[in-house]
Order: C-alpha cells, then structure tokens, then sequence
C-alpha cells in the first residue's frame, strides 16, 4: 500500500464514487438470522483453537491484558453463560464478586469479562475447547429462544452504539462480533490466515459498518466519507448523503476492523502506513480517530 506521505493529501474528489454502498441501506440483523452466524464462528473458533500449538497459547495479543489462552477462556466463559439465555445471563451476573477487580480500577464489563478467565486459570486447552464444544450450541439456542420482553423492552445507553435494545444486541450481535473479534487477535498473534467467507464474514463486515454509520455520521457535518477497503470481504462504503465525498480510504478491511475495535489508533495506523487515502489529511484522521464500533 503507498505510504500516506507520497499521496496528495489535497486531492479534490469531484465525482461520485462508483460501487459505494451507503451504510444507512444496510439493515439490522434478523433475530432469525442470529443463531446460524453464531454457530459458524463458533466452529471457526474452535477449530482455530484446535490448531493451536501449546507454546501459542502464551502468545500476547492486540488485546493487552490477555494472551491467546485467556481468549480462549475468555470464550469458553460466554458460551458458559449463555445458557439458559436472559434468565441464565442475570443469573450469571448475579453470582459473580466483581468487587475486587472493581477496586483495581475496572469497569462492570471488563471485570465480569476477568473473572471468568481468572476462573479458568488452570484448566487446560483441551478443557476449555471441550466446555465450548459443550455449551456453545446450548448458549446459542438459549439466546435464539429468550423471552421477546427482555430482548426488545429493556433499553440501554451502550458505550459507542447509543440507546440500543440490551440484550437482545447484546445476544444476537455483539457475542458474535466478540468472538470473531477474538478469532482475528488469535490469528494476528500466531501469524495465522483468517479463514473468511462472504456469507458469514461479509455479514458480520456489514453490520460492523451499519453500526460506524450511526457513530460516525453526525461527527462529519454535511460531509461524507467513502471506505474502499480491501480484501477477501472487503467492500465500498459510504457514510453520509452527500454524493460527493469529502474523502476515500483505503485499507485492508481487517485492519479496519481492528481500528474499529480501538485495538489500532488512528495514529499507529498513519505510523504503520496501513492507509491510502484522497481527500485532507485532517479530514481523514478525524474519520479514522471516529471510526468506533462497539465489541
């Protein structure tokens, strides 16, 4: 990819850019569809997991806090939880003592996320594949059937995405998201390919890009941004209604995925020339410093 600083940065984009699909059309999952693109990034992670060597396992990730292992049980944990689905969630929270991690400085999320890896500290590979193996169909249909009141009704502001319904973007989006999120730092950790289809990766790409529109969209004014970005899923995207973008940017759609993620800033992703673009340079890195989407 050309460096950012061989690209003209004051490029003016005068015509409309053919191919770009703007992200107000995409539209929001299914709950129906939610149970067939959770089993298949289950049986990806696991078989990932599978694959892995044990000297692998103590690999640090994009994740700082954990290494390849702690994802793994990080996963193991919410296919344990998601059994028994709303019910089986309150449940859960209920029982867990957070206090203690509360108190080095957590939040409510990060610290329930570090009980249940801390929990299964000393079980092994084989353990923790064979607990998703175990649960993970159950959690999944345990979300699919949960009551339609909790999943519809109950209302929460969600760091990133807004006032969303809790559990049921909760359940039939963000778990997934979560784990396909983990299996991508497992691959970059280990140097491994990332097995990507359009029916199952390109779904979860566009809803990664409906959900940056409604974050994205009101911090650009009247402008709008086109993200050409490439690879196996890759796409073109528009945000905001002007049909003359203010900018286009190119990048590798998982490196964008992992930006979105707040796992890349914009600056290490201008350090790391991951990016090409037309249009200002200002204009782009307030896009990219903007580019959030919650995990």
């Amino acid at each position: 990819m050309q460096p950012v600083n061989q690209l003209n940065s004051h490029k003016i984009i005068s015509d409309v850019t053919p191919g770009a699909l703007n992200v107000g059309t995409i539209p929001a999952l299914k709950h129906e569809e939610a149970p067939l693109l959770a089993q298949v990034e289950l049986e990806r992670f696991i078989s990932l997991t599978e694959s892995l060597q044990t000297e692998e396992l103590e690999l640090p990730t994009a994740c700082t806090l954990w290494n390849v292992r702690e994802i793994v049980a990080h996963q193991a944990d919410h296919c344990h939880y998601g059994i028994g689905g709303f019910s089986g969630f309150v449940r859960y929270v209920l029982a867990m003592d957070m206090r203690p991690y509360q108190k080095k400085g957590m939040n409510q999320l990060d610290s329930m996320n570090q009980v249940g890896i801390d929990q299964r500290a000393d079980r092994t590979q084989a353990q923790l594949i064979a607990e998703m193996r175990e649960y993970g169909p159950h959690a999944i249909q345990g979300r699919d059937k949960s009551s339609w009141i909790p999943r519809n009704l109950i209302w929460m502001p969600y760091p990133v995405a807004g006032w969303t319904p809790f559990i049921g973007y909760l359940f039939d989006v963000i778990l997934t998201r979560d784990m396909w999120m983990h299996r991508l730092d497992i691959c970059r950790a280990t140097g491994r390919e990332m097995i990507l289809s359009e029916a199952h990766d390109g779904k979860i790409i566009a809803l990664l890009m409906r959900d940056l529109g409604r974050y994205l969209r009101p911090r650009l004014g009247n402008k709008s941004v086109v993200f050409d970005l490439m690879g196996t899923v890759g796409g073109r995207w528009q945000v905001g209604d002007n049909p003359n973008p203010d900018a286009i940017i190119h990048m590798d759609v998982l490196d964008f995925s992992i930006l979105m993620s707040a796992r890349l800033t914009a600056q290490q992703i201008f350090d790391k020339n991951l990016v090409s673009f037309e249009g200002s340079a200002d204009f782009v890195r307030h896009v990219l410093e903007n580019s959030l989407v919650l995990f």
